[in-house]
């Protein structure tokens, strides 16, 4: 299952979307922002949608169900609104 959302992330329910099948792993990335970067500050990270990031993120679930033989898996990328 792949999702693109604007809403902030809940790591609970994004748990239990996976947890339904009985087993699995879930795998968290969260981006720090450093405080500057070269000599300005920086205060955030804006995400934005760029290309078709539905079928990126089905490609990628597509070749991790190929090499690693599972039968779920879920992609969720969060957008800026």
């Amino acid at each position: 299952m792949e999702i693109v959302t604007e809403a902030p992330l809940d790591p609970g329910k994004l748990f239990e979307k996976i947890r339904k099948n009985g087993s699995g792993s879930v795998l968290f990335h969260y981006a720090v922002v450093k405080g500057e970067a070269g000599d300005k500050a920086s205060s955030g990270i804006r995400f934005e949608r760029g290309g078709d990031v539905e079928a990126e993120l089905a490609g990628i679930a597509a070749d991790v169900r190929d090499r690693w033989n599972v039968d779920d898996v879920l992609l969720v990328r969060r957008i800026a609104p």
